[in-house]
């Protein structure tokens, strides 16, 4: 009884694994589908931040729904430097584990898209 318990609870603790692994993965796609939609904006760089923002959200939306993506804060911010505009998304996020004694996975992530000039 002991040994099957033990193995429920590391088959549990393998699947929580993977969801996290899924749960970074869907956020690094989510930034990177952001970056390139603001970089592409040909408005003000308020316009390509909120484009940015709104396609970080419905990607995050799409693919980690439910209490997985109530951890995740993201930000997005347009650099018109020198020369070399950039579009960046950053992540903050929080995966709960499903074990009390396992603490929660926290990451940051961020995903940069050079803005080329087209005219």
């Amino acid at each position: 009884m002991v040994g099957t318990a033990l193995s429920l609870v590391f088959l549990v603790l393998a699947a929580n694994f993977i969801v996290f692994q899924y749960g970074r993965g869907a956020v690094r796609a989510a930034l990177d589908e952001g970056v390139r939609a603001g970089s592409v904006e040909t408005g003000s760089a308020s316009q390509r931040v909120a484009t940015c923002s709104g396609r970080v959200a419905e990607v995050l939306d799409d693919l980690l729904r439910g209490p997985i993506g109530d951890g995740v804060e993201i930000d997005c911010e347009f650099d018109d430097g020198t020369g070399r505009s950039v579009m960046t998304a950053r992540a903050r996020a929080r995966f709960r584990s499903w074990i009390p004694p396992v603490p929660d996975w926290r990451f940051e992530v961020a995903a940069v898209a050079r803005v080329e000039d087209l005219s």
